[in-house]
């Protein structure tokens, strides 16, 4: 979600040095191209020991605002406190209603938009007076992916409009309070949270699951002839012969070569691409190397 916003300022403001946390590191690989442009210094820092590490960062480093987005973990109040005009998040959901990590459970529970926020950072999580969110549309189709990167052409935007406007008002922006009353927090999933089952989970609820999955979480995580799959695209089909007393979970008869999987409702899913310990496999291909190593 940086990368686009990381390009704006690099061409119209000075960039000071760039942070991430020890276990964020492997996302510095994506930002690489931006970075060598903008030649400048990359730190990472341990959640352990990071406020030490980084004040001494933002006093060196003179940095007038810091601009945070999807950080992995708390910073400080006293690292929060040192920036001129302070920290600003770029936070994936409305804020106050999705504090946390709401994207997965928005595309899981097949929300219709979901939004960027940005705030002020304060010692609370999430809970900084707001400068500004917009909100985008999600579909059927829509993964956690392309939620993200759609996300990070707004926050460019947001980012321009931020930088321009604390320097012409010398930091003194305009502001809303969150109502703490509206606030809900989401907790980040875990394995049973990402766990396909057949039996309660309709067709459309499995392939929500799966977009949510992709590539957070490498895919949905699914039980297909007693083999331990990720699947990571499918849709809902429709079949014009019955499917009465099928059982769910297990590869329905070729249907045109396809791989489907009766679902909740006798609803019918059609996996498009998914991997397992073999490799990543079309679903046809999935099939025909399931019935070879039989």
């Amino acid at each position: 979600m940086a990368n686009p916003s990381l390009s704006a300022i690099i061409s119209k403001h000075e960039l000071v040095g760039i942070g991430v946390g020890k276990t964020g590191g492997e996302n510095v690989g994506l930002l690489a191209d931006s970075i060598d442009a903008a030649g400048a210094p990359i730190y990472t820092f341990e959640r352990s020991s990071h406020e030490t590490e980084m004040s001494d960062w933002l006093r060196d480093s003179h940095a007038e605002v810091v601009l945070v987005y999807t950080f992995n973990f708390k910073i400080a109040q006293s690292c929060l406190a040192i920036p001129k005009y302070g920290f600003y998040n770029f936070h994936p959901g409305a804020l106050p209603e999705e504090r946390g990590s709401p994207l997965f459970w928005a595309i899981r529970n097949r929300q219709r938009s979901f939004a960027l926020t940005i705030h002020k950072m304060t010692e609370h999580l999430d809970c900084g007076p707001i400068y500004e969110r917009e909100h985008c549309r999600l579909d059927d189709s829509t993964t956690f992916g392309e939620a993200l990167e759609h996300l990070g052409t707004i926050s460019r935007k947001f980012t321009i409009r931020l930088l321009y406007e604390l320097e012409k008002r010398k930091g003194h922006l305009r502001l809303s309070d969150q109502n703490a009353a509206m606030a809900r927090f989401y907790r980040n999933p875990k394995r049973a949270d990402i766990v396909v089952d057949w039996r309660r989970q309709t067709a459309e609820q499995v392939q929500a699951l799966t977009n949510a999955c992709n590539p957070f979480c490498e895919g949905a995580i699914a039980i297909i002839d007693g083999r331990e799959t990720r699947i990571l695209e499918a849709s809902p089909i429709m079949l014009e012969q019955s499917i009465q007393g099928k059982a769910s979970g297990v590869p329905l008869p070729q249907v045109e070569g396809d791989l489907c999987i009766v679902c909740l409702d006798n609803t019918v899913l059609r996996i498009d691409v998914l991997c397992d310990s073999g490799g990543y496999y079309s679903g046809r291909k999935w099939l025909s190397h399931r019935y070879r190593r039989e």
